[in-house]
């Protein structure tokens, strides 16, 4: 009974946890091939996004948060009116021979956390775990984090309005 619910918990367990971070591992990126048929409305062009696509990071160079970054993502498909698209994403389905250790006990954690209700029906137990799990998850975010920098600058990081904050006055 034990090996069944596993079987049934650890996929959604696994994509659960990796829409919860940009993990270095798993971040991959796609130039993306415009659909054939263009969107009924609103915007210009479709493109299909990759099979193991999971979520978006950045889009032609601009992070997800940022304004200018105007897409939006439908089914299997990531409309938009630019011309071109280029993205970085979290996959879905990466590899579990590459996880990081922090990430196994992240996904360890939360999936011992699901089980525990039905095989052992203790609450407290659940509660104490989705606790250990909350910490574990933003120890293991700024780890990942870490282990890389980005090479390229975002725009807005020189700008005057940014530049204004540490200087005290506005250019």
């Amino acid at each position: 009974m034990e090996a069944r619910f596993c079987n049934l918990f650890y996929p959604v367990v696994v994509k659960e946890c990796l829409m919860l971070n940009t993990w270095g591992f798993a971040t991959s990126s796609a130039v993306l091939a415009q659909n054939t048929t263009a969107p009924s409305f609103n915007w210009s062009y479709s493109y299909q996004l990759p099979a193991d696509y999971g979520k978006i990071i950045a889009f032609n160079d601009y992070g997800y948060v940022d304004m200018t970054a105007v897409f939006e993502i439908q089914g299997t498909s990531l409309l938009t009116d630019e011309t071109y698209a280029n993205i970085y994403y979290v996959s879905n389905n990466p590899d579990p021979s590459i996880f990081s250790t922090t990430f196994v006990e992240v996904v360890a954690l939360k999936l011992a956390s699901d089980l525990c209700k039905p095989l052992a029906g203790d609450l407290n137990l659940k509660n104490q775990l989705l606790q250990q799990f909350k910490l574990s998850i933003a120890e293991a975010g700024r780890i990942d984090a870490n282990q890389s920098k980005p090479k390229k600058v975002m725009a807005w990081v020189n700008s005057p309005l940014v530049q204004s904050r540490f200087s005290g006055s506005l250019p």
